[in-house]
């Protein structure tokens, strides 16, 4: 899986390949945005991929001559293409192996900024594989003591709207 994110690592879109190949595209609404132009034309006429030739003239100087080929989204070299096409525009193109993905998923679930949730994964994706288990640990540990503190201000929350409501309802009540 290919994870595309822009300059301030916000996710734009999550993308799966097989053998090369475009499995699977799916955008953020930020990657909407950003990238829905391009990926209609990635599916009409394919990734433009640059290449550069360099010639010798018959008077010895050198001229270099740039022309583009297009890669199919369901050909086996559209996800190097990919990454080519988005470093070049200044995006991070993050290969993120299969394994990887239930801790990114606990990621997705934290209230986290982009900029930490990319320097987490980039982290773990850096990690060896015998310290994933820990970070496995860290990040439910984190998503529990959340989802705790998160229901305890929906609960104070509810209170407040309750008492709210029959503070407004009080001026009528005296009919």
């Amino acid at each position: 899986m290919i994870f595309l994110f822009d300059a301030n690592r916000h996710l734009l879109a999550e993308i799966g390949l097989q053998d090369g190949a475009l499995r699977q595209l799916v955008l953020t609404g930020a990657g909407e945005r950003e990238l829905e132009a391009f990926v209609s034309h990635w599916q009409t006429r394919g990734i433009p991929v640059m290449h550069s030739m360099e010639a010798t003239k018959p008077d010895g100087t050198h001229e270099i001559a740039t022309y583009f080929s297009y890669v199919q989204p369901r050909e086996k070299g559209f996800g190097a293409a990919l990454e080519k096409w988005a470093k070049e525009r200044g995006f991070c193109p993050m290969d993120v192996p299969d394994y990887l993905l239930p801790l990114w998923e606990c990621l997705a679930r934290l209230p986290l900024e982009d900029s930490e949730r990319f320097a987490m994964l980039l982290a773990i994706r850096l990690s060896p594989r015998e310290a994933l288990a820990e970070w496995k640990s860290a990040l439910d540990e984190s998503e529990m003591a959340w989802q705790k503190e998160h229901e305890r201000s929906r609960i104070v929350l509810d209170k407040i709207k309750s008492k709210m409501g029959g503070e407004l309802a009080k001026p009528f009540a005296k009919v």
